[in-house]
């Protein structure tokens, strides 16, 4: 009840509702958003947070990625005694920038998967040890996982499949869509469109969108996996892959990318 919650997201999106007003409510705790998250005003954001003693911090990857870049006295920022975590959901949290966000800003990270569909999260990388490996979505929490393959049956250890998802909190289909809903929930179990692999911990890890693949030469092949290992270059900022009609191939990768020498 004594936690004091920062969540500038939208309202109206999952992330903003319910680990905002929702979870206060449910908790009895405080949630604020007092200044605008705007990079061009980032500081008095930032000393709001400070001022403001906040304990958690709701934000998107990309709201971390420019505060890692443009923040002024990173030591300072969430250096009150009471701050206790960053809260990161939306969006795949870049392992690189997971790691150098908690070393350079000395605070912890945590990550959190789900889908509007899944109402909120499934899958938790923390605050407990056990499940917050950095680089990896967690393990999940009320609900159950399978990682299928192209023949609808499970894939071994470290093998690439489609992850889905049965829980009680998962929806009951798409409002006024019964074709849609039917593509996605199968007895029970809530196809999320997404690749992912089990680490040797047990542990899941993201490697691509179902949706986005790039089929070169009949191999099938992951942009989010391409522009990790693009973003592992000291002089490259960001990175974005996605795929481009090819006479001889059928597709091909092209990659879009901010370096340090462009700022």
């Amino acid at each position: 009840a004594g936690s004091r919650i920062l969540n500038s997201l939208p309202l109206h999106h999952v992330d903003g509702l319910i680990q905002g007003p929702i979870l206060s409510w449910f908790s009895g705790c405080s949630s604020f958003r007092r200044v605008r998250f705007d990079p061009l005003n980032l500081q008095a954001y930032l000393d709001d947070l400070y001022q403001a003693d906040a304990t958690h911090w709701i934000v998107v990857p990309s709201m971390l990625s420019i505060v890692n870049r443009i923040a002024e006295n990173p030591e300072d920022i969430f250096a009150s005694a009471n701050f206790s975590m960053i809260s990161s959901s939306g969006e795949h949290l870049p392992e690189e920038l997971w790691q150098e966000f908690e070393n350079k800003f000395h605070v912890t990270v945590i990550n959190l998967y789900g889908l509007s569909e899944t109402v909120s999260s499934a899958l938790f990388a923390g605050p407990d040890k056990s499940s917050r490996l950095v680089g990896s979505m967690g393990l999940p929490v009320n609900c159950e996982i399978k990682v299928l393959g192209k023949d609808g049956e499970p894939v071994n250890d470290g093998e690439i499949g489609e992850l889905i998802i049965s829980s009680p909190q998962l929806m009951e289909g798409y409002h006024n869509n019964i074709e849609e809903t039917k593509e996605v929930l199968k007895n029970g179990w809530f196809s999320t469109g997404d690749l992912v692999s089990y680490l040797p911990s047990g542990h899941i890890k993201m490697r691509g969108r179902k949706k986005n693949l790039v089929i070169k030469g009949a191999r099938n092949i992951s942009p989010e996996e391409v522009s990790s290992i693009l973003q592992k270059h000291p002089n490259i900022l960001e990175a974005v892959v996605f795929g481009e009609s090819h006479p001889g191939y059928g597709e091909d990768i092209v990659a879009i990318v901010r370096t340090k020498t462009d700022e």
